[in-house]
């Protein structure tokens, strides 16, 4: 299932009106999220907050790095770099995408 930022975004600028937007993003609370960053590294992580800023707070991140230019190979392969960088805040001008993984997709 993909997810997009879009929720993410709709509940810092939702009202008190907004509870279909909470909704969608307390369902991803603790779901594991592969963000693309704008360098081209990916973080696979489990979404733990986001902050007025839309800053992202992921625990248990892993960071991904493939080829030059590729952000995620189809079809997805091992990435030639990665490491455990366990808690982390990602800003949110550098996100690029965000997709909410199913636990069978993440070896």
């Amino acid at each position: 299932m993909g997810a997009s930022l879009a929720a993410m975004a709709a509940v810092a600028e939702a009202s008190a009106s907004g509870t279909e937007a909470i909704a969608a993003v307390r369902s991803l609370l603790d779901r594991l999220l592969r963000v693309t960053l704008s360098d081209n590294r990916v973080l696979l992580g489990r979404f733990s907050c986001f902050d007025k800023q839309r800053n992202v707070l992921l625990s248990d991140t892993w960071e991904q790095r493939f080829a030059e230019g590729e952000t995620v190979p189809s079809p997805p392969r091992e990435p030639d770099f990665e490491r455990n960088i366990g808690l982390v805040l990602v800003p949110w001008r550098h996100i690029v995408s965000v997709y909410a993984m199913e636990e069978d997709e993440h070896s």
